[in-house]
C-alpha cells in the first residue's frame, strides 16, 4: 500500500474515532479533539478534509431545536388574544346589565336627577356597588316621598289660623260692667244707720262661668252680710227702680238666720275699717234656684243683652232686721257694661 494511501487511511480512521468522541462528549471536545488532531500535521503536509458525512449531519438539529420555539409563542400569543377578548365582552355585558337597576327607581324626574348624581362615586366592584348605589337611591326616594307629602298636607300656617278661628269661636267672653252703688229709695226707712253708705263695684263675668267683683264702700256702720247681682222683675222693670231675686252671689255670711238664696257664699265680706269697706275680687256664685234652666254662660249673656236690668245690691244687718223677711238691701246700682274681653 502507498504511504498516501496508508496516510489517509489512517487520517479516516482517527476522524472516526474523533467524531465518535465528539458524540460522547459534546461540540467542545470535537474542538479540541480536532485542535489536538491538527497539531502533529508536517508544516507543509496538506489540511486533512472532514467527510461530507460527518460535517452535514449535526448542522440539522439545531433548525429544528429553534423553530419549535415559535410555533408555541405564536399559540400562546392567539390564546392571550382570545382571553383578553372574552374578558372584555364579558365586561361589556356586565356593564350593559348594570344600567337598569339605575334606571327602575328613577320614577320621578327628580329622582332621576339625584340617582344620575351618585353614578360617579361608584367604583371598584360594579355589580355590588350598584347594588349598593340602587339602595341609596331607594332611600332617598323615601325620604323625598315623606318630604312630599309633608309639603301637600296643610301648611302650618293654615292649621294654625284654623286652630285660632276654633279657639277664636269658642274662646272664653268675659264682659266688664260697673255698678255706681247708692241708697236707693226703696231701701230707705227711719234711724237707717247706713243711710249715708255710697261706693261703687266692677264686675268682670265671664262665658265660662267664672264672676269676679270689686267694691268700695264708704259711710256705713253695720255689719255687710250679703252681695248679689238681682234680676229686677215686674212690668215696667229695670234696675234702678223695681226689685228681684239675687242670680248671682258674692261676699257674704251663710249664718243661719241670715239672707241664704240656696247657694253659699264663696267668702264672707270685708267689713268697715276707719268708715270704708274693701272687698276685692269677690268670686260669684250662680243661685241654681233662681237660674232654673239656664246655664251660667247664658246668663252671663243675658245680663250683657240687657244690662239696665240687673242691679248690684249690698245687704247689711241692720237692713236685713228691718225688712225682714223680705231684704231689699242698703245701697245698690243698675249695671252699666264697659266692654268686652277674650280670653284663650
Amino acid at each position: 500500500m502507498a504511504p498516501s494511501s496508508v496516510a489517509t487511511a489512517k487520517t479516516g480512521s482517527q476522524l472516526q474515532n474523533l467524531t465518535a468522541a465528539s458524540a460522547r462528549g459534546g461540540i467542545d471536545d470535537v474542538e479540541t479533539a480536532v485542535w489536538n488532531w491538527q497539531t502533529p500535521a508536517a508544516p507543509g503536509a496538506a489540511a486533512p478534509q472532514l467527510p461530507a458525512t460527518a460535517v452535514a449531519a449535526p448542522t440539522p438539529a439545531p433548525t429544528a431545536t429553534r423553530k419549535q420555539p415559535n410555533i408555541v409563542l405564536l399559540a400562546g400569543a392567539l390564546m392571550a388574544g382570545l382571553v383578553v377578548l372574552l374578558i372584555s365582552g364579558f365586561a361589556l355585558a356586565l356593564k350593559m346589565g348594570s344600567r337598569h337597576p339605575h334606571s327602575a327607581p328613577a320614577t320621578n324626574p327628580a329622582h332621576v336627577g339625584a340617582s344620575h348624581t351618585d353614578l360617579p362615586v361608584v367604583s371598584g366592584n360594579m355589580t355590588g356597588n350598584v347594588t349598593t348605589t340602587a339602595e341609596v337611591v331607594s332611600s332617598t326616594t323615601t325620604t323625598m316621598t315623606t318630604t312630599t307629602t309633608m309639603t301637600t298636607m296643610t301648611p302650618r300656617s293654615t292649621t294654625v289660623a284654623g286652630a285660632s278661628g276654633a279657639s277664636l269661636r269658642g274662646a272664653v267672653k268675659c264682659y266688664n260692667l260697673y255698678s255706681q252703688l247708692n241708697m236707693n229709695p226703696l231701701q230707705k226707712y227711719p234711724n237707717n244707720p247706713d243711710s249715708e253708705a255710697f261706693g261703687f263695684a266692677t264686675c268682670k263675668l265671664c262665658t265660662n262661668g267664672t264672676a269676679h267683683c270689686t267694691s268700695l264702700l264708704h259711710g256705713g256702720k253695720s255689719d255687710l252680710i250679703a252681695s248679689h247681682i238681682h234680676l229686677a222683675e215686674g212690668p215696667d222693670a229695670d234696675g234702678s227702680r223695681s226689685e228681684g231675686p239675687p242670680v248671682i252671689n258674692f261676699c257674704g255670711s251663710n249664718a243661719q238666720g241670715l239672707i241664704l238664696d240656696g247657694a253659699d257664699y264663696a267668702a264672707p265680706c270685708v267689713q268697715w275699717t276707719d268708715g270704708a269697706a274693701h272687698n276685692k275680687d269677690m268670686v260669684g256664685v250662680l243661685v241654681p234656684n233662681f237660674n232654673r234652666g239656664l246655664t251660667a254662660a247664658q246668663r252671663v249673656e243675658d245680663v250683657v243683652k240687657r244690662p239696665h236690668m240687673y242691679y248690684f245690691n249690698f245687704h247689711s244687718l241692720a237692713s236685713w232686721n228691718h225688712w225682714y223677711p223680705k231684704p231689699h238691701g242698703m245701697a245698690r246700682g243698675v249695671l252699666v257694661l264697659q266692654g268686652v274681653e277674650l280670653e284663650l
